[in-house]
């Protein structure tokens, strides 16, 4: 297991890669130039990740369980070295999940697993998300196409909502 405080905040780092064999607890990472890549079974957060400070932006890429402690931003530069990826599932029941990955990346949360409070996009491309139960859909700007599937629950909107493309709504279940 690794557990790891505040990483950057008003020190600039070229990049942030951290490997765990089980479990990774991590505070905050921001101001990274070159991205952030962390990998283990189970990641939780309880803070931020941001690459928006640094001069030439980067990737997030987080590879493994993900669980928030409260509310967290996913904060990338915009431009193609600002993309967000997310391999597993995430519980971010916690609090508010706020994307801002640049109006060009895409948001990809469509694993069955996933279990969100409230998701806000305020800069997406094409946003792709999926909720075990139910999700609330707060604020958003998404250049692109918006897909939101709720396996067990509903969905809802509680602020404007901006799509670009084409939005496809689904409802699981007996919600249907």
């Amino acid at each position: 297991d690794i557990a790891v405080g505040v990483i950057g905040g008003t020190t600039e780092l070229d990049s942030v890669t951290v490997n765990s064999a089980n479990t990774l607890t991590l505070s905050t990472v921001d101001t990274v130039d070159n991205g952030v890549d962390l990998t283990a079974t189970t990641i939780n957060l309880n803070g931020s990740l941001s690459t928006v400070n640094g001069t030439n932006g980067g990737a997030i890429a987080l590879t493994g369980a993900v669980t928030t402690g409260g509310a967290i931003s996913f904060v990338s530069d915009i431009g193609i070295a600002g993309a967000f990826s997310l391999t597993g599932s995430i519980d971010a029941t916690a609090g508010t999940l706020t994307m801002d990955v640049g109006s060009g990346n895409d948001v990809i949360l469509n694993n069955a697993s996933n279990d969100f409070g409230t998701i806000l996009v305020t800069s997406g491309n094409n946003v792709n998300l999926r909720d075990a139960n139910g999700i609330i859909l707060g604020a958003s700007t998404i250049s692109g196409n918006l897909t939101v599937q709720a396996d067990a629950g509903t969905i809802t909107d509680i602020g404007v909502v901006s799509v670009g493309g084409i939005t496809t709504l689904t409802v699981v279940g007996a919600n249907t």
